[in-house]
């Protein structure tokens, strides 16, 4: 979070608690827990190292789309699954 945040203008007034600090967040931004988010982050992470277009944010956390890569959608409805090992077969090349 930026320091012109909403979050840092409402902790200046000291109207929110802060519970984690920046560093546990920056922490998390690069190590997601092995949760679906752990796939999808991979997921990303590869696609714009290749240059190519990250999927929009509008897209539910629940489908991976294969746009450009020539395979169907990676479905991933279980939240506390990781799905590391689907993700890097769909994005083999």
């Amino acid at each position: 979070m930026g320091e012109g945040s909403l979050f840092y203008a409402l902790q200046n007034r000291e109207q929110v608690k802060r519970l984690v600090a920046d560093e546990e967040i920056a922490y998390a931004v690069d190590n997601p827990p092995a949760t679906r988010a752990q796939g999808r982050s991979l997921y990303i992470r590869t696609l714009a190292e290749r240059g190519m277009r990250v999927p929009s944010t509008e897209q539910p956390w629940t489908t991976l789309p294969a746009r450009g890569l020539n395979k169907p959608p990676l479905q991933t409805p279980d939240p506390f699954k990781a799905y590391t090992d689907e993700v890097e077969e769909l994005l083999k090349q």
